[in-house]
């Protein structure tokens, strides 16, 4: 692997410029070359902290009257303090992003080769996911009259492909981002992440899109950004005192918001940084804005649209009044009206699932 400095860009959600930073890649840890990697390249020089910082802070511009480069007066002094504290974590080239962890890696490595008997092995002393891997088995989603015990009989009913998967998507959600200060919310992550993958398999199912299980990897990973951000945060809390903290001048609204606009952009951080596919890396960064997508755009608007039946059910997540058809998603997403019915008697099962995994929490 080569010593030098590696780039990203990420996208201002307020101006919609590109922000090119800077990636240390001697504190990566993942495999040369697999099915789910790629090579980082090295575009032009990043910008510096401070230039990343007052784009982030820029208005974005009204429909038709070109990119603004006045900041935003009107905006929350909160959230205008939590994105440029985030800017300036992830634009500082000291920021490491966690390294891939050993079982994802090792998955990875092994990609179809990994047989039931090595991915047992591979995660013997992981009882975290072990438990996780047979409690979905044993889930109403699977019609569990016969409960297993066992990761062999757990894995022969969810089926090696999808076991593999979710092997991978758990060491990546739950080892590097424990949560710390947000442990609660990171534990809802994981559980809308894996409600997402669900949904994302089934929408390619009922659209005719042919990868099933690509689509399930990538509703498993659409959210990394929000984990990279509490892992952000929780690094910045460690180091303050409690005094501090209380006097950080945003709130958890504010926080809220800047999650919503800015998770895209520190979602492509990370996936750059463990060097997985173009196309994976298009699905965390493009989820909401599905129409920017060029490498499997129906792939992106079906994590999208998954991600909105996630909301509109409460999986992993308050439930709200969502439109799945607004701004053409079902549309690129090639979903129509008489699908939904398929995927609303799906809900339930994936609920009892989420409720089974709640347990190991």
């Amino acid at each position: 692997m080569s010593t030098e400095p590696s780039h990203t860009s990420i996208t201002c959600p307020h101006c919609r410029k590109e922000i090119e930073i800077q990636i240390n890649t001697n504190s990566i840890s993942s495999p040369e070359e697999g099915p789910l990697t790629r090579t980082a390249s090295a575009p032009e020089p990043a910008l510096t902290v401070g230039q990343a910082i007052e784009v982030l802070n820029k208005k974005l511009p009204e429909p038709g009257k070109g990119r603004s480069t006045v900041p935003d007066p009107g905006a929350k002094q909160g959230e205008a303090r939590l994105r440029a504290l985030i800017a300036k974590k992830m634009s500082d080239s000291n920021f490491q992003v966690p390294p891939m962890p050993g079982v994802a890696e090792r998955i990875l490595q092994m990609g179809d080769n990994a047989g039931s008997v090595d991915l047992a092995k591979i995660i013997a002393n992981d009882q975290a996911i072990t438990s996780n891997i047979i409690r979905i088995a044993n889930s109403a989603y699977y019609g569990g009259v016969y409960k297993f015990e066992t990761l062999p009989t757990a894995i022969t009913r969810i089926g090696l492909d999808q076991v593999r998967i979710l092997i991978l998507g758990f060491s990546m959600l739950s080892k590097e981002f424990a949560g710390g200060l947000y442990r609660q919310e990171c534990r809802k992550l994981n559980q809308h992440a894996i409600a997402c993958a669900y949904l994302t398999a089934l929408l390619s199912e009922l659209t005719g899109l042919k990868e099933k299980e690509d689509a399930f990897l990538a509703g498993l990973l659409h959210d990394i950004g929000k984990l990279i951000i509490y892992t952000v945060l929780d690094q910045e809390f460690q180091g303050k005192k409690k005094q501090e903290w209380a006097q950080r001048g945003w709130s958890d609204e504010d926080l809220k918001v800047v999650l919503d606009e800015y998770h895209g952009n520190a979602g492509a951080f990370v996936a750059t940084a463990w060097r997985l596919q173009p196309w994976l890396q298009e699905v965390v960064r493009y989820h909401h804005t599905f129409h920017l997508a060029k490498e499997r755009p129906q792939l992106v608007a079906l994590v999208g649209l998954a991600n909105r039946f996630c909301h509109r059910y409460g999986l992993g997540c308050p439930p709200e009044e969502v439109d799945l058809f607004a701004e053409g998603l079902a549309e690129a997403a090639h979903f129509s009206k008489k699908h939904e019915e398929r995927v609303a008697g799906r809900i339930d099962p994936i609920k009892d699932m989420l409720a089974q995994i709640d347990r190991t929490a």
